[in-house]
């Protein structure tokens, strides 16, 4: 009897059955089974690769929450960047807002108008004859009243032609001729235009402002390169007036140093100003460093010095104050980093938050208790005599134990724990306006000093060589200290172009 083939029927929808015999039907199966296995292997890789994605994710997350505490410690120690580029500022209403009263002095207030000229140049008389409307012939005045305007005439250029009389010295065997204090060596310039030309450079005009100011209001067209000129030739002349003022800053009792970026000759440098209550000290230099400090007023000072915390001053080993208003910078910048609208050093306002989030409670306290403390330490040395020096210490020594129990060097708020760390150390200089009256609790002397070099880098985006920068450090040095002191820049300059010019005498050349 024959052996039947065993097949496989397979049914399609179109063509009916389809019969297979066993070997086709084994490899048939082989494919199943290997199509199997392959996508048991995909979905392994598939759970792997859903696993590493999750890992990456999470590192991911990890990283943000990293690169987000990173820039807001960067914020805090960022040293190149003034604070107030980078601290959150209230817009500017779109109208100023009404204060509900007339502009202009108050009821009650002393007047403070333009007085009467001290003396009249020029009476103008205007009266009519006839009606400028209808034309009727008017009489006698009904009233008189007076106007007193003042206007500036047109200014003009002095020309001087000096005769030099050179005489052959017999004895000497050379040509000597005299000198005079009307005009500078060597220049075609006199010393009071070249002291108003260093007047707009103090005011803050770059070399080629000032080029179209003088040819504007005079008519006088001078170079680029005589502008430099004049303004070199000055600053050496003021040279003994620039050393004077450095030896009256090492001898005051109160110094408050700044410094600010300037670029010189396209690097990096740093514009240090030494502000007393009558001087102030310029250099221009390319550290930032504590050999500027300790050049300018010496490792062993004697005065006392007010300041922001950076660490060049710690070079110095006397009586040191720090900034309170640099202090509370950086519990504006953490204020800033969590939303939060940064308050004023001692302000006891509650917090407004910005945008939604989780408040840093520790951060809050710890901020709010030592503006609290701040504010009762200034009111305090305000109203105790500066004669209670015992009492006065006394005192500081109790704010200082209280800042003491304030800090938490190891607190797990990460900002409170830097901030901590950083009043620990700088404790012995945090309460010296407390202990001495005639400190500040603040630095904003210093800040001033500076600011018209802020105004002029601005301005003018720097100088070009290191001898514009000292010969600008130079001049600001007598314009700053001539303005507190209350004296004339432009005489002082003059004084020093002019010194010891009259009625001496210069070897000519020694051919006719």
């Amino acid at each position: 009897m024959a052996t039947r083939e065993p097949r496989l029927l397979l049914a399609t929808e179109d063509e009916g059955s389809i019969a297979l015999d066993q070997k086709q039907r084994r490899e048939l199966l082989r494919r199943f089974e290997q199509q199997e296995e392959e996508i048991r292997e995909l979905r392994s890789k598939l759970r792997q690769r859903d696993r590493e994605l999750g890992q990456r994710e999470k590192e991911l997350a990890e990283r943000q929450k990293e690169l987000e505490r990173l820039k807001r410690h960067l914020a805090t120690l960022d040293v190149t960047t003034p604070p107030s580029k980078h601290l959150y500022r209230p817009a500017a209403p779109a109208e100023p807002r009404s204060k509900g009263r007339r502009p202009g002095g108050q009821p009650g207030h002393v007047p403070h108008g333009r007085g009467r000229p001290d003396r009249v140049d020029e009476t103008l008389d205007l009266s009519l004859d006839r009606c400028p409307d209808c034309g009727q012939p008017l009489g006698d005045p009904a009233h008189t009243y007076e106007r007193f305007v003042t206007e500036l005439i047109p200014a003009y250029l002095w020309v001087l032609k000096i005769l030099v009389r050179r005489y052959w010295c017999t004895h000497c065997h050379g040509f000597v001729q005299a000198e005079t204090d009307r005009a500078l060596p060597n220049r075609p310039f006199g010393p009071r235009l070249a002291s108003t030309l260093v007047l707009l450079s103090m005011m803050g005009l770059p070399v080629r402002r000032i080029q179209e100011t003088v040819a504007a209001m005079v008519g006088l067209e001078v170079s680029v390169g005589a502008i430099q000129g004049l303004l070199e030739a000055s600053a050496e002349a003021l040279g003994p007036d620039y050393e004077a003022i450095h030896r009256e800053v090492r001898r005051a009792h109160l110094v408050q140093p700044d410094e600010t970026s300037m670029r010189v000759g396209g690097a990096n440098w740093w514009a240090w100003s030494f502000a007393t209550e009558l001087a102030a000290y310029y250099e221009l230099d390319p550290s930032r460093g504590q050999d500027v400090v300790e050049r300018v007023l010496g490792a062993d000072f004697p005065g006392t010095v007010v300041s922001d915390d950076w660490c060049g001053y710690n070079v110095l080993k006397g009586k040191r104050g720090v900034c309170w208003i640099h202090i509370n910078r950086h519990l504006q910048a953490v204020e800033v980093a969590h939303g939060i609208e940064p308050r004023g050093p001692r302000s006891l306002a509650p917090p407004k938050f910005l945008r939604a989030g989780h408040p840093p409670t520790t951060f809050l306290t710890f901020a709010d208790g030592l503006r609290a403390l701040l504010r009762e330490a200034v009111e305090w040395a305000e109203k105790t005599p500066a004669s209670a020096v015992a009492e006065r210490v006394q005192q500081a020594v109790v704010y200082e134990a209280r800042v003491r129990a304030l800090c938490d060097a190891d607190s797990a708020d990460e900002d409170v724990g830097r901030i901590s760390r950083n009043l620990l150390k700088r404790m012995p200089h945090l309460f010296e306006f407390v202990r001495d009256a005639r400190i500040p609790w603040h630095n904003n002397a210093g800040e001033r000093a500076n600011r018209s070099i802020c105004v002029k880098r601005k301005m003018s985006g720097g100088m070009r060589s290191a001898v514009g920068a000292r010969t600008y450090a130079r001049l600001k040095s007598v314009h700053e200290t001539a303005r507190r002191k209350g004296s004339d820049f432009l005489q002082l300059v003059v004084a020093a172009l002019t010194r010891g010019r009259a009625g001496q005498w210069s070897r000519g050349p020694s051919t006719a």
